[in-house]
């Protein structure tokens, strides 16, 4: 069934544009909100459910205690994401990954148990809920602000160092309002 609703997402199911519907969305990927985004969240809870049923498998989760298969798992995706592979070669890469950092009791699960990337991980939710709304609200302004401008349907190179400081900005005001967030609405819901 996850394969399925996969590749009927990605292959099958036809992409129109709400605010043009002239202009047809090619786009063989997994980039669904408004239109089959259901379809992705029945897939991916579905794919989530798979995932824990393998970690609930000694055997499986042996084969993911080491650091070796993550650091491979880790270069195979950013490779792939830097190459823009289809989008249906990250499904396996990122259910791999879960199972690496699920499993794993060697140098990667140390660094994962630095406070400072604990502390990511709890207001994690709130990252999540966070940039999507500063993407949305205030992603033209930003980067309107930082100097990238882009006009309708040109191709634009950023400049490596450019790119690198704007996204670094972005980073640590995400993480920045995620925090207040976290400490205001998310952690005071949590502890009544």
């Amino acid at each position: 069934m996850v394969v399925i609703l996969y590749c009927a997402i990605v292959y099958f199911l036809p992409r129109i544009n709400p605010f043009v519907p002239t202009i047809p969305n090619l786009n063989h990927d997994l980039d669904v909100t408004y239109d089959y985004g259901y379809l992705r969240g029945i897939a991916g809870f579905m794919i989530g459910m798979l995932t824990y049923v393998a970690y609930s498998k000694e055997k499986i989760v042996h084969l993911f205690t080491g650091d070796t298969i993550a650091l491979v798992t880790i270069l195979v995706l950013l490779v792939s994401m830097h190459l823009g592979w289809n989008d249906l070669v990250y499904i396996p890469l990122f259910v791999l990954l879960v199972l690496c950092f699920s499993s794993n009791e060697g140098k990667l699960a140390l660094l994962c148990a630095q406070k400072p990337l604990q502390y990511l991980g709890d207001i994690s939710y709130s990252i999540y809920m966070v940039h999507g709304l500063m993407l949305f609200f205030a992603g033209d302004f930003y980067l309107k602000l930082v100097g990238i401008t882009f006009n309708e349907g040109e191709m634009h190179q950023i400049p490596f160092v450019t790119g690198l400081w704007s996204s670094l900005l972005f980073l640590g005001l995400v993480i920045g309002i995620s925090s207040i967030t976290y400490y205001g609405i998310e952690n005071r819901v949590e502890n009544g």
